[in-house]
């Protein structure tokens, strides 16, 4: 019996995003060591954001406009529900995977 018309879009969507998640979960596992590097300072102002030092960067913190301020506050979120590298990696995931889907 062959499938239906939309069975075969829910298989193609099903397969494509299954290639975006082992394409981002290989890149991320080969890439783990990058998760702890913060050459943009976005992890920087996410934890002075969690710290209640403001939207800032250095030592002492001196505030900045220097980056968009999404992503340090969805990494700021992040710090607050006690997660680390590894539910930031996670987030990227889920979010690339969205993307494709």
């Amino acid at each position: 019996m062959p499938r239906s018309e939309s069975s075969q879009k829910v298989w193609l969507i099903a397969f494509l995003l299954s290639v975006a998640l082992l394409a981002r979960v290989g890149v991320l596992w080969t890439k783990q060591a990058n998760l702890a590097t913060d050459p943009d300072a976005y992890v920087e102002i996410a934890r002075n954001l969690h710290e209640g030092h403001g939207f800032a960067r250095g030592i002492p913190p001196h505030l900045t406009a220097f980056r968009p301020p999404l992503y340090p506050a969805v990494l700021a979120t992040i710090f607050n529900l006690g997660g680390g590298t590894l539910a930031i990696g996670i987030m990227q995931l889920t979010l690339g995977v969205g993307t494709v889907f």
